[in-house]
């Protein structure tokens, strides 16, 4: 039986929708929809019953959410004592990054992280949020930054702080950049991030909010570059508050308009390793430095 597949059922178990279940766990709502059918047709039974209000779990959808539960806390913690073990003496933490290294601080860290411990090396890896939630419960990252709820069964988070985000577009375009007309806005082409990114998330949020229904999107991972492609008269896009001035707005012919949300930055980390001295070095780093302001 793939654990995966009962992963997928736990959540929808608990958000008791599709949508919802599918952003918990970073999967389309078709490959949830798909995983909830093949696990039904394995055991032979139906596990919820679809209603206009969600999904309900059947008498036989309890009994399985119990099991499923017992199997993959125990899962957890044969991987977890796995893992402990094999990496008690290791000093190396593959980090997932995301926008900008001085954004996260991360040179700061660095430094307080080896003060403590010379020996910890930190290795980096760009990436965009989802895939670093993704990729630190499934080991391959040991820690990363992650924006967000960070809601995941292994692992463990330290609240940062919140970000700011608003609406940058080609100034050309916006006539009141203090109006939100929702059709307008629909018919211009955004730029957002691919599905695994924090900003596509937010611009899914933001959608919502101010009823906007893009006609056109066109896909960019980093922050630069949606910069660059709005500067280019390419389209919208969703842009941390603090990334750009009134003043390198104007020189680059874009505007802000009055359309914001926000989410909150956190520092995530493999709980199968938060007794290692080399994860208790960072995280306590990372809780100084960002303390500190």
């Amino acid at each position: 039986m793939d654990i995966y597949r009962l992963r997928t059922f736990v959540a929808v178990a608990r958000y008791g929708h599709l949508t919802r279940a599918s952003q918990a766990v970073h999967l389309s709502q078709p490959t949830v929809s798909g995983q909830i059918k093949a696990l039904e047709d394995e055991l032979g039974v139906a596990l919820f019953e679809r209603t206009p209000h969600g999904m309900l779990l059947t008498a036989w959808g309890k009994k399985v959410l119990s099991t499923a539960n017992t199997v993959l806390t125990a899962i957890d913690t044969l991987v977890e004592q796995a893992q402990a073990d094999s990496r008690k003496s290791s000093s190396k933490i593959r980090i997932g990054t995301i926008i900008h290294p001085t954004f996260l601080r991360l040179g700061e860290i660095s430094v307080a992280t080896r003060k403590e411990r010379p020996e910890t090396e930190l290795e980096l890896h760009h990436s965009l949020s989802g895939a670093i939630l993704n990729a630190v419960q499934k080991r391959e990252l040991d820690a990363g930054f992650f924006m967000g709820a960070p809601k995941r069964s292994g692992i463990g988070a330290v609240p940062l702080r919140q970000v700011g985000f608003c609406v940058i577009g080609p100034a050309k375009w916006i006539a009141d950049p203090h109006r939100i007309d929702a059709g307008e806005l629909s018919r211009l082409p955004w730029i957002i991030q691919p599905r695994s990114g924090a900003y596509r998330q937010l611009s899914m949020r933001l959608f919502r909010k101010y009823g906007i229904d893009p006609a056109r999107v066109i896909e960019a991972d980093r922050e630069s570059t949606l910069i660059d492609l709005v500067a280019s008269g390419l389209g919208l896009s969703l842009i941390r508050e603090e990334a750009l001035s009134a003043d390198v707005l104007d020189k680059q012919g874009m505007v802000r308009l009055d359309a914001t949300i926000a989410t909150d930055l956190y520092f995530i980390y493999l709980s199968a390793r938060q007794n290692d001295p080399a994860m208790q070095a960072l995280i306590r780093a990372v809780r100084k430095v960002w303390q500190a302001g």
